[in-house]
């Protein structure tokens, strides 16, 4: 029963859609959005927003971040005051690469509410996407990846939300901070295998083999 109560939500929430820009700005909204960006200078500030087609019990939602072989930050995004269908929140990347995002609940790594969204970080030593998918395809070739990928999917049922919030309602003053990443992926504690989700994500998300 608690399986297709699980199916059930994500027949129903797998189309949200989430959306990465540059900027957000409280009059116009979510700003040069894309699926690429440019890091010049470490740490690259982006923001995360998400529409959910229906109301949702949680106030906040996770953004998980991962690259080829390592889950790379795990971020809030927020209900926003004035709409109850949008959740917004800041993220950050600290190196060029290819990554994969997806939306969960709090502590619920199999509830995913889209789709995984793939992207683009550039920067001066990888300036294309050619080479953002021959530096991943350089790294995956010397990993287990998918095991380490199952791994640190699941340890997301320790992570501890950070207890400020990334923004005010809006109209007010944004405020972002580098401590407000969950939790260093790198220090959660490991879980017991059983509840380790069932499907681990593909290496066709990347999309290495094309454009190399």
């Amino acid at each position: 029963m608690r399986w297709i109560s699980v199916l059930s939500f994500l027949l129903l929430e797998g189309q949200s859609v989430l959306r990465i820009g540059g900027d957000f700005l409280p009059q116009k909204g979510l700003q040069r959005v894309d699926t690429t960006f440019r890091l010049v200078k470490a740490p690259l500030y982006l923001w995360a927003e998400v529409r959910v087609l229906r109301p949702l019990e949680w106030d906040t939602l996770w953004v998980v971040i991962r690259d080829a072989t390592s889950l790379s930050g795990v971020y809030p995004l927020f209900r926003s005051p004035n709409d109850k269908l949008l959740y917004r929140g800041k993220i950050i990347f600290k190196q060029a690469g290819i990554y994969v995002l997806s939306v969960i609940p709090p502590r619920q790594p199999r509830l995913i509410l889209t789709r995984p969204s793939r992207l683009y970080i550039t920067s001066p030593q990888y300036p294309t996407i050619a080479a953002l998918k021959q530096r991943t395809s350089n790294i995956t070739s010397a990993t287990t990846e998918n095991t380490i990928l199952a791994t640190e999917m699941a340890m997301l049922d320790t992570i501890e939300v950070a207890p400020e919030p990334l923004l005010t309602p809006e109209g007010g003053t944004m405020t972002i901070e580098e401590s407000l990443l969950i939790e260093d992926p790198d220090s959660l504690l490991e879980i017991p295998e059983e509840i380790l989700p069932e499907e681990d994500i593909e290496m066709e998300d990347f999309e290495l083999e094309e454009d190399l």
